[in-house]
């Protein structure tokens, strides 16, 4: 994350959340301004170098979530 992530255009945040258990599946969740800087992000070189190649446990697969509740800090 830390090698793709600067620079991307409109992300406000990122975390890589690991699993409690052994062999469990790592997740990213990451937080954009808008839905088209999301969308460009998909399909920059930045989104397949860390989505390439199942590396360190994490599987490479992407599933994708809209947020429909949020708490502020």
């Amino acid at each position: 994350m830390r090698e793709t992530l600067p620079g991307v255009v409109g992300l406000v945040g990122a975390r890589l959340l690991r699993p409690e258990r052994e062999g469990g599946a790592y997740a990213a969740v990451m937080d954009f301004t808008t839905r088209d800087a999301f969308t460009a992000w998909t399909r920059s070189p930045a989104f397949h170098a860390a989505h390439g190649p199942a590396t360190r446990g994490m599987a490479g697969e992407t599933e994708m979530f809209e947020t429909v509740a949020a708490v502020g800090a």
